[in-house]
């Protein structure tokens, strides 16, 4: 741009030579051109030369002047709270340049479509010059809408400027070719992957030849070096695309796309190259130019001369600036009618690209003559609308006016709910800055119609806004939906507190605030006192166990919380949500956002919110503890930075942290719960800051991860994870990939070699304690029998089919189990005595079982699970990952508790029985498969003896697992009550806790029975 406004443009104009520098003549003055960059030289060159230039013209970047300015804010906020000499100086010269941009006469902004940015909001409107916008597409780009105000807008609609031969016109043509290729998702915004399959192959493979077949004529017909601009939906089927078009000379097609900053990728094939300013240098007599996303804006090359469309689109916006780049006519004296063709893969997506462009036409005609209403669009409509309104209505019970037609409120008018996001003041806030970083913040999301509320008392800011959607409900159509909101920030003492019906808008950074520590949040459920009865009644908390069937979250409702047990899982549950009574006021906190919120049968004024905004205040301070119920949970802790810095281990957290509570009527600040992929949920394990995660079909997805000591934050890079599912908007109304989401809520947990700790939601954790009062909890449900270390096999069919019982008893846990249970062999051991509780007892095991065994007595009924190493050797370890298969069939056998009418056939344990392959003979009365039968039951009644069991409301279940060696106990308790836990160990004893709560949740009890 600095070439063309120095001497390119007037050259193209047939009025300045090619060669010189900057140009001026008749109408034109001479003036000094520079180029507008953040640095000190830069800066202070031009403000020196604006003392002498009678004309000075600045030609920079949204980034650049953003850079000074943002710059300039940071060291203002500083300041408050004092500035080096360095600091001083160079906040003294940003001061200097933004002063000196102030005085320009004209401020012109080329790609106009992107007005509503925040850059803009802050750096351009904070000018306050006269601005010109210029755009090639008028319409809503980047996701909002126009919030132009004034009354000069023009546009030259595309039809007017192909008929007077200012641009190329458009022919559309089909290649005749079979379907596209699967893109990768969100493949319309960012450069992405997919796998390709025979079917997309062979689409390419048609598409090539076709393309071939027509571009031959055409390019006969154009100039020499004549280019084709190619767009397909994935890397993979660009790379393929390139070996067909590649030609005799293997140079003839061009791949322009990210996946080419891989080395593999870039080297497989000759021109291959990341950006378009690298493909033209390396590459400029190619041919066919092929792209996903790259070719859509930027470049201006006449000898672009066609389109063709291996794959949709994803919006029609990208369909036109993609026909944009062949619209440059190469004869300057605008007598020449040319043609740029665009080539559609088949007949029905050419009715497609054709009805799509037929559109966009008439967009275009429409504009020329209401651009005043294009432009400013729905943004304004209220302020068109509400005029036209009844004056007067009855409305939720009340007589009431319409809002004023300047849609100025007073703090009178406004009622709002007793909610609120609570934030500690720094040393660095000042009001001022709150003011104008509150207001930017509004401004940059998707609000319009701002106003300030006026006459708010000291230490108030309030401002009404409207927000902005589109029905989902309509193909071809669109309909404005508004909803009118409020922010509204009170300080009180050193905190801040913020009600926002969008969200908070502000950067808390930027205001110099922090959300306020869970630790004091909590205080607000103080202990009961005789005066006031404190209850918790609702909690929802996220484990810190990330082994493989560990509950994620939990939501639990009771009568109170402080007299009732809830879970084995609450030492390592970090509460989120919770919510209940503070005297007979229902009360809700939001520990991860830092949400307050007391109900009430109605909104309150706004001085009633400042009331209850200084009684909160008072509370927070004058609270010297929370309530008991929080002791029972993990407890926040501070991480060593050099092992935070090495993570291990990672878990993804993706489902969204919803607030709850009957008393939240209020859905302020909820966004929509942001689509996330279909992960298998496991830890992977991190190596060098590279990990792995798989979806759910298999697919493995590389990630990397990154710490930054200075904040304690996490990041997560994937390009898998991107295009595994599409772009969201953020708060800010700016489009966010998945891993910038992840990023913001920190969605993930975290394990280093601090075993003890884990990152979760932003915080670091440590469980409440796993050894209380000497002993180890996670393992109150598990008993050491000694004759299980024996025991390395689970049936040990050999030995039993071969009739050795010495072997298969000491081997074998169903030889150690039948040991037990005859009279003459039973033993002394846990084991032993749970057994001879039950005169019932069945070999359940084979393609149909509940669980290996079921032990039924008159008050209760056992499902017993068997698992052994396998091996004579091993087996003294305590690993989470040895118990896993058993503890899922424990898991999944819980639902034969639940079920009213369980299936068990009447002949069930009177069939043969085959371990393994290998049939176990019998020859004695009965079944192989009766164990014990005490109570002489008819072979013919077992089945119902069972089943009436598992349906009987009144009688105990429980689930045991007998593992053979495949845990040591004593090793497990061992290290707990030494602190020397491995990653492994401490998921065991989760895992193990985590069992035991799901047997709980099916009204049963877990019992371990190992050596």
């Amino acid at each position: 741009m600095l070439a063309d406004i120095q001497r390119r443009f007037w050259h193209n104009m047939g009025i300045a030579s090619v060669d010189g520098k900057t140009w001026d003549g008749p109408g034109v003055e001479p003036a000094v051109i520079h180029l507008l960059l953040p640095n000190a030289r830069r800066t202070r060159q031009i403000c020196q030369q604006s003392t002498t230039a009678d004309r000075l013209v600045l030609v920079g970047t949204l980034q650049a002047l953003d850079k000074i300015r943002s710059t300039r804010d940071r060291l203002s906020r500083k300041a408050i709270t004092g500035l080096g000499p360095e600091q001083i100086v160079e906040l003294a010269r940003l001061d200097e340049i933004l002063n000196l941009l102030k005085t320009f006469d004209l401020i012109l902004i080329d790609e106009g479509h992107y007005e509503p940015a925040p850059s803009w909001s802050r750096s351009v409107r904070s000018l306050a010059r006269p601005t010109l916008l210029l755009s090639a597409t008028p319409f809503r780009n980047d996701y909002k809408l126009f919030s132009v105000r004034g009354a000069y807008a023009y546009n030259f609609p595309f039809q007017r400027a192909a008929d007077e031969n200012i641009i190329r016109d458009i022919a559309f043509n089909e290649l005749g070719a079979t379907g596209g290729t699967a893109p990768a998702i969100d493949s319309g915004e960012r450069d992405g992957d997919q796998p390709l399959t025979a079917q997309d192959n062979a689409a390419i493979a048609a598409f090539a030849k076709n393309l071939l077949s027509a571009c031959g004529p055409l390019l006969a017909s154009k100039p020499s070096g004549s280019k084709i601009i190619i767009r397909g939906g994935s890397w993979s089927a660009l790379a393929a695309l390139q070996h067909h078009l590649a030609g005799l000379s293997g140079r003839d097609a061009v791949v322009i796309h990210e996946q080419a900053r891989n080395p593999k990728n870039k080297t497989a094939h000759w021109g291959r190259y990341p950006t378009v300013k690298a493909a033209q240098a390396g590459s400029p007599g190619a041919i066919y130019w092929l792209h996903q996303t790259k070719l859509l804006e930027g470049i201006d090359d006449a000898s672009f001369v066609a389109v063709a469309l291996l794959d949709d689109f994803t919006n029609d916006r990208q369909l036109v600036q993609q026909i944009g780049r062949v619209l440059r006519s190469t004869d300057p004296s605008r007598t020449e009618k040319q043609t740029a063709t665009v080539f559609a893969r088949n007949s029905d997506n050419l009715s497609r690209l054709e009805a799509s462009w037929a559109q966009f036409l008439s967009f275009e005609a429409a504009g020329e003559g209401q651009i005043n209403n294009i432009i400013p669009g729905e943004a304004y409509l209220p302020e068109k609308i509400i005029p036209h309104m009844p004056a007067r209505q009855y409305v939720d019970g009340r007589f009431r006016e319409r809002l004023p037609a300047d849609l100025m409120l007073d703090r009178a008018d406004v009622v709002v709910p007793r909610r609120a996001a609570i934030f500690d003041i720094g040393a660095a806030f000042d009001d001022a800055i709150l003011s104008d970083e509150t207001y930017e913040g509004i401004l940059a999301r998707n609000r319009f119609v701002v106003r300030s509320i006026s006459n708010c008392p000291s230490d108030v800011w309030g401002w009404s806004f409207f927000t902005v959607d589109e029905s989902p409900y309509l193909a071809r159509h669109f309909v404005t939906e508004w909803r009118f909101g409020l922010t509204l920030v009170v300080r009180a003492g050193d905190r801040l507190f913020v009600f926002d019906s969008e969200g908070v808008p502000f950067d808390l950074k930027k205001v110099g605030v922090t959300r306020i520590e869970r630790s004091e949040l909590v205080r607000l459920f103080a202990p009961s006192t005789p005066s006031q009865k404190v209850r918790i009644t609702k909690l929802a908390a996220s484990s810190l166990d990330m082994s493989d069937r560990a509950i994620r979250t939990m939501t639990t409702s009771t009568a109170s919380f402080e007299d009732t047990f809830t879970d084995l899982l609450d030492a390592v549950l970090l509460p989120t949500n919770v919510a209940g009574y503070v005297g007979t006021t229902p009360r809700y906190l939001g520990l991860t956002r830092s949400k307050l919120s007391d109900a009430t049968v109605r909104r309150v004024s706004i001085d009633d919110y400042v009331a209850w905004v200084t009684a909160i205040d008072a509370e927070l301070t004058s609270a010297s503890a929370a309530n008991r119920v929080f002791d029972r949970f993990a407890q926040l802790t501070v991480p060593d930075l050099d092992a935070a810095a090495e993570p291990r281990n990672i878990l993804l957290d993706l489902q969204p942290l919803d607030d709850f509570g009957a008393f939240v009527a209020d859905q302020e600040g909820n966004t929509a719960p942001a689509v996330a992929p279909v992960l298998a949920d496991l830890c992977a394990e991190i190596t060098a800051g590279a990990f792995q995660v798989s979806l759910i079909n298999g697919t493995a997805l590389d990630c990397n991860i990154s710490f930054d000591k200075k904040s304690g934050r996490y990041a997560i890079a994937s390009e898998g994870l991107n295009a595994s599912v599409g772009s969201k908007l953020s708060r800010a109304g700016t489009v966010m990939t998945l891993t910038e989401r992840i990023k913001s809520d920190q969605a993930f947990r975290i394990l280093t070699d601090e075993t003890d700790k884990v990152y979760m939601h932003g915080k670091w954790v440590k469980a409440r304690d796993l050894v209380v009062d000497g002993r180890v909890p996670a393992l109150d449900s598990a008993e050491i029998i000694p004759a299980l270390a024996s025991t390395y096999v689970e049936k040990g069919e050999v030995a039993w089919a071969a009739g050795d019982m010495a072997v298969w008893q000491s081997t074998s846990i169903f030889g150690l189990t039948k040991r037990y249970l005859d009279a003459g062999t039973s033993g002394t051991d846990a084991y032993a005595h749970a057994l001879q509780e039950f005169p019932l007892v069945l070999l359940d095991d084979d393609g149909e079982e509940m669980a290996d065994f079921i032990l039924v007595s008159d008050d209760k009924v056992v499902l017993l699970h068997a698992k052994a190493i396998g091996s004579d050797t091993g087996g003294n370890g305590a690993a989470v990952t040895n118990i896993q298969e058993v503890g899922r069939q424990v898991a999944a056998s819980l639902g034969f508790f639940l079920t009213s009418s369980p299936q068990i056939k009447d002949d069930r344990w009177s069939r043969p029985y085959v371990a393994n392959k290998t049939s176990i003979p019998y020859s004695g009365p009965g079944s192989v498969r009766i164990f014990r039968n005490q109570q002489n039951i008819p072979a013919d009644g077992i089945a119902a003896k069972v089943r009436a069991a598992l349906r009987d409301r009144r009688i105990n279940k429980e689930v045991w697992l007998v593992a053979g060696r495949l845990i040591d106990i004593d090793v497990a308790r061992d290290r707990a009550l030494k602190g020397d836990l491995s990653n492994r160990t401490r998921q065991l004893l989760m895992y193990i806790d985590s069992l035991t709560t799901a047997c709980g949740r099916a009204n049963a009890r877990l019992r371990i029975f190992a050596h």
